[in-house]
């Protein structure tokens, strides 16, 4: 009986943990001022508008991970759709980026549609010890990051 307390405790207190740090990437997307949407997964998704008519899409997690006990929250841009496995040239391109950049790196994700999958950048950062300013640098960063190499890899097309 103690263990069924107990396991149903830490689970409560996870998903309260998880709702206030979703309160928390309100309130710094509020602060920001950006417009943004709740999706059906209750991830924040946001579309920002370039000065040389391209856009981005970007999203990030409404669930919090927890590492070590530092809360953690992702943010992630799809950069192109692909099937199979990506090229090799492509694969090579996007770890040689990745290792340039200090955070953030490339990953690939299942589409919705399964026969498709996603080339994504993403940066998963700390919550509990940045700003919302700070917040706003990541997401910019993952936004110019995410649409330079989807305009290098897919040839100028802007699917995001």
């Amino acid at each position: 009986m103690f263990r069924i307390l107990l396991i149903t405790a830490l689970f409560f207190s996870f998903i309260g943990n998880s709702y206030a740090q979703d309160d928390q990437v309100k309130s710094f997307l509020d602060e920001l001022e950006f417009k943004y949407e709740v999706d059906s997964d209750n991830d924040f998704k946001l579309t920002f508008e370039f000065e040389d008519d391209r856009s981005q899409l970007i999203f990030i997690n409404g669930s919090i991970e927890v590492y070590q006990e530092v809360d953690v929250v992702e943010i992630w841009a799809p950069v192109m759709r692909f099937k199979g496995n990506l090229s090799k040239k492509v694969a090579n391109k996007v770890l040689a980026t990745s290792n340039q950049k200090k955070i953030g790196a490339f990953e690939i994700r299942e589409s919705v549609d399964v026969k498709e999958k996603l080339l994504v950048y993403v940066t998963k950062i700390p919550l509990d010890s940045i700003t919302a300013e700070q917040f706003g640098a990541f997401l910019h960063h993952v936004l110019v990051v995410a649409d330079e190499e989807e305009k290098e890899l897919t040839k100028g097309k802007d699917d995001w």
